[in-house]
């Protein structure tokens, strides 16, 4: 299975809109405790859900097209910001009901003890990735991963999952 990693995969300009989206008073769209299957929670803490708006999505898809994620823009996508909060972690699924996926990582800061790493089943091998300031992980579903615990002491872990169904 083919991960792909971009870096810096978003103008700052479109971060920072991002990152104020979240934190302009409005409630979460969903939390995964009212919406995910319970096998995909299990133990986790909350994870705050966030259904961008469709000039955001706009903005969204033109850069990850500059950036050769997308070709076009897809017919049939979601794209939230998910902030994960401490002690949530998800388990190990495959995103089997979606096309494709793709992660941004929002954090410009974030410490490796912190948790919240991205690992995937590549054959018989566990690869882990670091949520970097930035960077986009994209693959074509389904595709065995997880993320892990976040810490104790770590902030809302904070990402753009983009969910595609159709191109």
């Amino acid at each position: 299975m083919t991960i792909n990693v971009t870096k810096n995969v978003l103008s700052e300009k479109l971060l920072y809109k991002l990152k104020l989206f979240t934190r302009d008073g409005k409630a979460p769209t969903n939390v995964n405790f009212f919406t995910w299957q319970a096998s995909i929670i299990q133990t986790s803490n909350a994870i705050f859900m966030f259904k961008l708006d469709e000039e955001l999505r706009e903005q969204l898809a033109l850069e990850l097209i500059n950036k050769g994620i997308f070709k076009k823009v897809p017919t049939k996508w979601a794209a939230n910001i998910y902030l994960m909060s401490r002690y949530s972690n998800i388990p190990w699924h495959t995103d089997e009901n979606h096309k494709s996926t793709c992660t941004i990582y929002l954090n410009d800061k974030w410490s490796s003890d912190l948790g919240g790493y991205f690992i995937y089943q590549d054959g018989e091998e566990l690869k882990a990735m670091y949520p970097e300031y930035n960077k986009a992980v994209w693959f074509d579903c389904p595709l065995n991963h997880t993320v892990t615990l976040s810490a104790s002491n770590a902030p809302f872990r904070e990402t753009v999952q983009i969910f595609v169904n159709e191109e």
